[in-house]
């Protein structure tokens, strides 16, 4: 189901950047990492994970996230997917059936790493991902809320376990930016089954799952262009926030403002800036 072919408008941009390696239990696993000249100390850090079947180059290129790091001022971090064998290019393992790699346990290790080895602010770091990066990125807020301030998921969503069994230790801000004819991963819920990729609700109720993890207090809504609507949550005390996207009648597409009117990684980012740091 999920063999997914995404059609887009990817730039000329490139990393620009060294291909590095990070051993994870014995397994050689490549990122990029794109570090601004000039960055000062304990700067942010931004994961950003790719599809399924992508790359950290075509990430990169399709949210522009490189030029924002440079202009904003932080660090973005781009990890790479294994194969599964005759099935996918690339993945990344949150909770699937048909998988055994331990990307829960690379990714925290590899920021960890980087956190420490750059001087990067282990209170300022984030991460968001699209579709398939999406899913890992909620089960990122599941299992690894002590590292992380603030997720954000593009066209992704949890799968049954991580809805099954996510418990965070912390409060954490959510952004969830999704499309209502995305046609890959459902906006009205991917069935049960399928191998680990469904079972986690629909977009109104995962977001509704998080609304509740934050203890919102506050909720409004509005239109912000002619076919997105923001529905927004918030904790006043905590100040942690929950806000969704609905672009209606948009697809499985990394939207932009040619064609969903607004621009994705700068909601991201601005989202991320705004959002408390995080706090043992």
């Amino acid at each position: 189901m999920f063999r997914l072919i995404l059609v887009l408008c990817l730039s000329a941009t490139s990393l620009a950047a060294q291909r590095l390696t990070f051993d994870h239990n014995g397994i050689e696993r490549h990122y990029y990492l794109h570090i601004p000249e000039d960055l000062p100390a304990n700067a942010p850090l931004v994961l950003a994970l790719h599809w399924l079947n992508g790359n950290a180059q075509q990430f990169s290129s399709a949210t522009t996230l490189n030029h924002l790091a440079d202009s904003e001022g932080f660090a973005a971090l781009y990890p790479e997917g294994l194969p599964v064998e005759g099935r996918y290019i690339s993945h990344w393992n949150a909770g699937f059936d048909f998988s055994e790699v331990d990307d829960l346990g690379y990714l925290t290790a590899l920021v960890a790493d980087v956190q420490q080895s750059q001087g990067l602010d282990a209170a300022r770091t984030f991460v968001f991902g699209m579709s398939n990066g999406g899913y890992m990125t909620y089960a990122l807020a599941c299992r690894a809320t002590g590292l992380f301030a603030a997720f954000a998921n593009v066209t992704g969503t949890m799968g049954r376990q991580d809805r099954d069994t996510c418990a965070p230790d912390f409060p954490t801000s959510i952004l969830h930016i999704h499309g209502t004819n995305d046609q890959v991963i459902r906006y009205d819920g991917v069935p049960i089954g399928n191998e680990g990729w469904g079972g986690g609700g629909s977009v109104p109720e995962v977001v509704d799952f998080w609304v509740q993890h934050i203890g919102a207090d506050a909720v409004d809504a509005h239109e912000t262009q002619p076919k997105t609507e923001i529905f927004a949550y918030a904790n006043a005390e905590s100040g942690h926030r929950v806000r969704h996207y609905r672009i209606n009648g948009f697809g499985h597409n990394w939207p932009n403002r040619a064609n969903a009117g607004f621009p994705t990684m700068e909601i991201i980012w601005q989202f991320f800036a705004t959002s408390p740091p995080l706090t043992p």
